[in-house]
Formats: structure tokens, sequence, C-alpha cells
């Protein structure tokens, strides 16, 4: 602690000692206030102020050095750099940070102190107090951060790296800022910044005073701002930046704790220097705060009216000499209102002291003391109780009880906030005052009763009519006494009322807690039920959305087998069309019933196939051949297109006139075909056995080329139905044929005759047989 003090002791006598000061430079050249212009008188001079100012300027600039890069992490090699955290770099940064903005807080106070104070002292001769209150503890500022700038330097110093200029890293920090905030140098900033911080209104306010008013002064402020050192660096910037300065040092500080190592030394050596800084600024606030109140109070001081005086219920008087002397403070004050009897709200001043409460009024840009209702207008604080308004959160009611005559005073703020703020300054004000009163003795009390009772009979005795007034006068008195008593009476019924409805309130708000509770409880109930239903209609909403992709599965497939049953419907109806017609061919190949005419106006297929026969003729199953198609020329008498139809043709040797014969109901089931299944003709035919066949043979050979009859007989079988050609009806006794449009059949070289054979029984069969054609036909 010694080689601190001793540290300082030395940075101060080399303060002092700097070339250029004021107290040793050109103390025997002054201007004079006619004199004074914007350029030096001779060139003695101006080489001297040259001289000067370089000076100055190489001391700033040799603060600056190592300082002029933004931020250390750029300031060290890039190499170095990498060997370091993230956080360690961060540290590093804000303590660069610290310094850097220490320096130029230095150049600025040396500005402010060699620079303006220094022209305004040479040249305009300015006095000690003016000066003090433009630039207030300027000296010991200065000295006190060179000393904090220098400390700074050296720690950087030690902390550089062996071998390198640029790389440095500093551990260690906090004994610099403990010792820089804490024990005398703390005290000496505390004072030197409570000063500055408390004048500094003052010191703005008489600078733009001397600045309006004084053309040299503003002469020489221009000559200043003009020169290169100072940078356009104004008297108002300069106190702005030095006021601020103290309030920068607990964030610096924060930052580098919250990137330094939690648990080591450091750490907690850090925090409580951040306490100390911190307690620091708020002792400066509060001297702040008590200079502008005793600003305050002698502004109002100043405005009070001389003759005005005040009245305090003992009988005293205050006047504007009482306002300041002695050890009165301004705790508090403001704009409220004061409620008379009548119910006018009358607008005050209120001051408190710390002793009494003064109500003023503003009267002609003076103040004075508000008189409302004859009650004292000078309020002491002994006894005084403080109580609050029911049913109004902007009022409070003072009850003066330090005499034998109460007085309640009603008063009015313009908020909630504002009436508890000035009831809390009120009751700590009342809890500060002394409470201790004089009692005289018992028996000087009752020797003073004695002699009053006495006097008060010699002045009846002298003075019998201002007995009367006196009389008349206590009357009064009994009278406001009793309208005082009754004020209070309603007061504690005011009272008695609110605490009453307060009680209501309470059980209501109680009995409101219970429903609500309850109400929370269904509705929690409800709500639990809900989403069980919930839960409920989604596992249904589930269930059906799986029912629905079954079911569209389902009607997919059910398509799918719509799809292949149409298919194979189709497929079968094919193939039963195929089979009607292949039996269709079958049975005419194997059961001719017609002949086929041979004209020229036949025209169609004549299907005759070898290769089905039927029952019947078995033996000719590996005889008959299947005839080929031959192109038969058409008839030139009748056109292609004129019948869609072939006609009905009666057969060869038929008679037109011949009955026609009954179609047989039902057909031999080996006879079936789609042909007659079609027409619903069932008829029956008998199988003609082998031997008639052989007869039939003869007989055919016999009755070559010509027709054939039928006879009638109920076991005759109509084989025109099993022919698939189309026989028209006879047509006015004559048949006329019908040329079909289909291509024409090539008949074979046999035609089919018919010829009757008879057989016991009475059984007729016609059968057709093949014979060969002539040439000529």
């Amino acid at each position: 602690m010694f080689s601190m003090y001793a540290t300082l002791d030395l940075w101060r006598s080399s303060f002092r000692s700097l070339p250029g000061d004021m107290d040793e430079t050109d103390s025997g050249k002054r201007f004079n206030d006619d004199v004074v212009s914007l350029a030096p008188s001779t060139n003695d001079a101006v080489i001297v102020e040259d001289e000067y100012y370089s000076a100055v300027q190489a001391e700033l600039d040799s603060d600056a050095q190592d300082l002029e890069v933004e931020s250390w992490s750029m300031a060290v090699d890039q190499q170095y750099l990498k060997n370091h955290t993230k956080e360690m770099i961060k540290r590093q940064d804000v303590i660069y940070e610290l310094m850097q903005t220490e320096m130029h807080h230095v150049r600025t106070l040396k500005i402010m102190l060699r620079v303006y104070m220094r022209e305004l002292k040479e040249h305009l001769q300015m006095e000690e107090r003016q000066l003090e209150c433009l630039f207030p503890r300027l000296e010991s500022l200065l000295e006190l951060h060179t000393y904090f700038l220098s400390r700074l330097k050296e720690r950087r110093r030690d902390a550089t790296q062996a071998g390198s200029d640029r790389n440095y890293n500093v551990q260690r920090l906090a004994d610099i800022l403990t010792t820089q905030f804490s024990g005398e140098i703390g005290e000496r900033m505390k004072e030197s910044y409570g000063n500055f911080c408390s004048h500094h209104t003052e010191a703005v306010s008489f600078y733009k005073e001397q600045l309006h008013n004084n053309k040299k002064f503003q002469n020489l402020i221009r000559k200043i701002n003009n020169l290169p050192i100072v940078r356009r660096l104004g008297v108002t910037e300069c106190i702005l930046l030095v006021t601020q300065r103290i309030t920068k040092y607990p964030v610096l500080v924060e930052r580098i704790v919250q990137n330094t190592e939690a648990g080591t030394e450091e750490h907690e050596e850090l925090t409580r220097s951040l306490a100390l800084i911190k307690d620091c600024i708020v002792q400066v606030d509060a001297l702040v705060n008590i200079n502008e109140k005793a600003s305050r109070l002698r502004d109002i001081a100043q405005k009070l009216e001389p003759k005005s005086l005040g009245k305090i219920k003992d009988g005293r008087v205050f006047s504007q000499r009482d306002l300041t002397e002695g050890r009165r403070k301004l705790l508090h004050e403001g704009t409220v209102n004061w409620k008379a009897a009548s119910g006018r709200l009358k607008d005050i001043l209120a001051v408190l002291l710390s002793d009494v409460l003064l109500l003023l009024q503003d009267k002609d840009q003076r103040y004075v003391f508000s008189a409302v209702d004859n009650k004292p207008s000078v309020i002491s604080l002994q006894k005084l109780i403080v109580r609050e308004v029911a049913h109004e959160e902007k009022a409070m009611f003072l009850i003066c009880a330090s005499s034998n005559e109460p007085e309640m005073y009603e008063i009015h703020t313009i908020s909630k906030e504002d009436r508890n703020t000035w009831m809390t300054h009120i009751r700590q004000a009342v809890e500060r005052y002394p409470h201790t009163e004089t009692h005289p003795g018992p028996r000087k009390g009752i020797r003073l009763h004695i002699e009053l009772q006495r006097a008060s009979l010699t002045e009846r005795a002298s003075f019998p009519g201002r007995h009367r007034g006196n009389v008349l006068l206590e009357q009064e008195k009994q009278r406001t006494l009793a309208l005082q008593r009754e004020e209070l009476a309603s007061f504690q019924k005011l009272q008695s009322q609110h605490r009453q409805e307060q009680a209501r309130w309470e059980k209501e708000r109680e009995r409101s807690r219970l429903q609500a509770e309850a109400m929370e409880g269904r509705l929690r109930k409800r709500e639990e039920e809900c989403r069980r239903l919930e839960e409920k209609l989604a596992e249904e909403r589930e269930e059906l959305e799986r029912q629905r992709e079954m079911y569209q599965q389902d009607l997919e497939r059910l398509r799918e087998s719509t799809r292949t049953v149409e298919k194979e419907k189709e497929r079968l109806e094919q193939q039963r069309k195929v089979k009607r017609k292949t039996i269709e061919v079958v049975s005419f190949s194997a059961f001719p019933s017609q002949v086929v005419p041979l004209s020229g106006s036949l025209n169609g297929d004549l299907l005759l196939s070898g290769g089905a026969i039927g029952p019947c003729q078995p033996e000719l199953a590996h005889t008959l051949p299947l005839p080929q198609k031959a192109p038969v020329r058409p008839s030139l008498s009748v056109a292609p297109a004129d019948y869609a139809e072939r006609p009905d043709v009666p057969q060869r040797g038929q008679s037109a006139n011949a009955a026609v014969l009954p179609v047989k109901k039902e057909v031999p089931l080996h006879l079936c075909s789609t042909t007659n299944q079609q027409h619903k003709q069932v008829g029956v035919q008998q199988q003609i056995p082998t031997k008639l066949a052989a007869l039939s043979s003869k007989s055919t050979r016999s009755g070559k080329g010509k027709a054939s009859h039928r006879t009638d007989s109920t076991a005759s079988v109509d084989m025109k139905q099993m022919l698939p050609m189309k026989l028209s009806g006879r047509e006015d006794g004559t048949l006329k044929a019908k040329r079909s449009v289909s291509p024409q059949l090539h008949l074979p070289h046999a035609l089919v005759h018919s010829q009757s054979l008879h057989f016991t029984g009475n059984v007729h069969v016609h059968t057709y047989m093949p014979t060969c054609l002539k040439p000529t036909d």
C-alpha cells in the first residue's frame, strides 16, 4: 500500500511538472480583454504556443501507443491467436477495450485541462471560481485516471511474451480494479465524480450563458475548436463524456467476469471489484441527488415571497430565512391538491423538509404560504399521522396530533403511485424526526396554571367587554372543535364502514374462489370426459376407415370378378354360336331334306360336309368326300340386290297343290339341333332300319331321274325344317324364287332326289340320295 501511494505521489509530481502548465508557462504574459484576438499578437507567442501544443500532442500520442488497433485479436499475431480459446480471446478483447477507452478518457480530460482551461485563463483572465464552475474537480479526475491508465499499461508490459512486442496475455486484472475503486483512491473517485456530476447542469448552463453573452468567449471557443489537437471536441461534449465514464466500468467488468473461468481466484476478485464499482456509482448518484435537492431548495427559497409568513400550530412563524437556515434538507417536493371544507380542490406545491411540510401556492410567479380554512400551512412532522382515504385511491389524510387541537388535511395527488410515494417519504421523515419533548414538572405546571387563572380573572375584572369578546371567541373555538370532532367521528365511521366492506369483500372473494375451484373441478372432469369421448370417436373413426378400405378392396375385387365373368360370358357366347353353326352344318350335311333346284337363279352357299354322317348312314362315312364349291352363274333376270332373302322353293316333283304335312311335335334326341330348337318344332323322326336303307338304295337306282312323291303319314318326318335355307309360301299359285345376295354355292355333280319308300305299318320315310347331274341340266 505504501508503494502504491508513493507511485501515486510520483505521478502527481510529474503531472504538475508537465510543460505548458498554466501555473508556470507564460505566467507574466496576460492579455487585456480589449486586445484578445483570434491570432497571437507576436511571433514569439506563436512559436511558444506551437511548441506547447506540440508537446501536448506528443504526450497524447505516447498515451495512445500500442492502443491504435481496434481489438486485441487484431493487435497480436494470428499464429499466436490460434493458441487461445474463444473465451480467452473474448476476455482479452474486453481488457483491451477497457485500456483503449481509458486512454480516450484521459485524452478528453487533458484536452479540457491543457487546452480549454489554459486558453480561458491565459486569454480571458477568467477567475478560478468561474473555471471551477465550468470544469469542477478536473485536475483531480485527470490525476486519478492517469494513474489508472499507467497501471493498466504496466500490467500489459508485464504480460508481454518474451521475444515479441505485440503478443501478450493479461491474466490478472482484479487487483488493479480493486485498488482503483477502494481505499483512499476510491473515496477520491466518489468525491470527484460526485462533485463533477452534481454540477454538470450548472457547468453547461454557465457555458451557454457565456457563449451567448460574451463575444470574446465566443471567438476564443471558435479558435480552440479549429485546433487540430481538439478534433472538433467541444466543451459540452467533453463534460458529457466525463459524466458518463463512471457508468461504463460495470459493463466492461461484467463482460470480463463472464469470460473468466468460474471458481478461480481471479473470478472471485473480479466479482468483488464489480461490487466496489457499483457501490461507488450508487454513492456518486446519492451525492448528485443531494446536491440537486439542495439546489432545488435554494431555487424555492429564492422564489418564495419574503413578506409571506407561514404559521405553525404552536403559534410560531415560518419565513423565507427559515427555509435555508440550519440543517434542513429537501426530501421530496411536488404539486398536489388541498381539499377545502367546501369540497373545492386547490393546487399547491408541497415541500417536504427534514422537520416540516410546507404547503405553498403560486402567485404572480412567486411562492406564498397557502391558506385554506384558516389552517396552518406549515405542518410539523412531530406526531404526524398519514392515513389513506376510503374509496379514494389518489387521496390521503394528514393528521397533525402534536398539539391539543389536532388538525386534519385531505391531500389529493395525480395518481395512486404518486400518493404511495408521498406517504412513503412522509412516514420515513416522521420516523427520522427526533421525538424529544420537554415536559414541565408537576409543580411548575401547577404554578403556571394558577398564574394563568389569576391573570384571566384580573383581565376579566379590568376589561368586562373584552371578557365578553373572549367568551365569544371561546364559543367559536368550541364550535370549531365540535365540528372537528364530528369530522373525526365521521372519519372513524367511514373507516369502520371501510373495514366492514373489506371484510365483506374478503368473504365474497373467498366464496368466489370456492366457486371457481368447484367450476374448475367440473370443467376438468368435463375435459376428461371429452378427452375420452374424443379417443373413442378417434377409435371408431379408425375402425370405420379400416372398414371403408376393406369395402373398397372388396368392391375392387367384385368389379374385377364382374369383368372376368363378363369376359367369360362373352367367350362362352362365342363358343355357343360357333358350336351352333357347327351343329347346323353337320345336321345339313348328314340329313338333307330338300332338293336344291338346278336353276340359274340359285345363289348362296350350300354347305355339304362329308365328315359328318348321320347315324342312319354309317357306311357312307368313308365313301362320301367333301364337295368342293364351284361358281354358279346367276340368273340374268333378277338383280343381286332385289331380294334380301332366298324365297321358299318347293321340292322337285312336288305338286303345288299338295297338302302340307303336319309338323311333328317332337324330334328324337339324336336328331335335335340348334335350328329345330330355335323354331320350337318338336317332331318325332323314326330311325330307318338297315334293311329299309338297302331297299331304298335299290329303289333309288331304279327310279333315277324322277321325282319322288311323299305320301302323307302320321309317322312321316318333314325334313324341310332341317335345311338352313328359307322357303317362302306360294304366291298366286306360282313359285317365285328370290335371289340371295350371299355368294353362290357350287353344286356337286350329284343331286339329291327324293323317293318314297313304303314299309309295313304304313310308314313312309323320305330319303334323299345323290345322283349325277347331266350336262344339259
